[in-house]
């Protein structure tokens, strides 16, 4: 027979551990959130002041402006999003490392969708600012 008392220290570990991992999971959902509008922000300028008629009054290439500026704000996006994906990361382990499970106990969250979803914008992102890259110095 397990006795009780050891039984709901093994619960309070796992209950201190699934808050600490819900925690890490909030925090990453809202860096992808503020990459993605860093990511999406850029495309808007870029796609919208591209196609502006507006150098003849400015004296400025407003393509070449609105390239570069969209350019900044997808760099900015892609480095938060991969510094959020590495401090996150490091922190989970930090996590699993301080609250321990002991043999039989419930895993709870093993893949965390969140990490899977910001490694893919991650990717999509690499592979925009690759085009973005090649429109604007080319």
């Amino acid at each position: 027979m397990s006795d009780p008392a050891a039984r709901s220290d093994v619960d309070a570990i796992a209950a201190a551990r699934d808050i600490a991992l819900r925690d890490v999971e909030r925090t990453m959902i809202q860096i992808v959130q503020t990459s993605i509008s860093m990511i999406g922000f850029g495309f808007t300028i870029h796609a919208f002041l591209q196609n502006a008629d507006a150098s003849a009054s400015l004296g400025v290439d407003i393509d070449q402006v609105a390239r570069r500026i969209g350019l900044a704000l997808l760099t900015l996006g892609l480095l938060n999003l991969g510094w959020g994906l590495w401090s996150q990361s490091r922190f989970l382990a930090v996590v699993r490392r301080r609250h321990p499970l002991p043999p039989g106990a419930p895993r709870g969250y093993q893949i965390r969708s969140t990490f899977v979803v910001a490694g893919l914008l991650l990717a999509l992102g690499g592979a925009a600012f690759a085009t973005m890259i090649v429109q604007t110095f080319s």
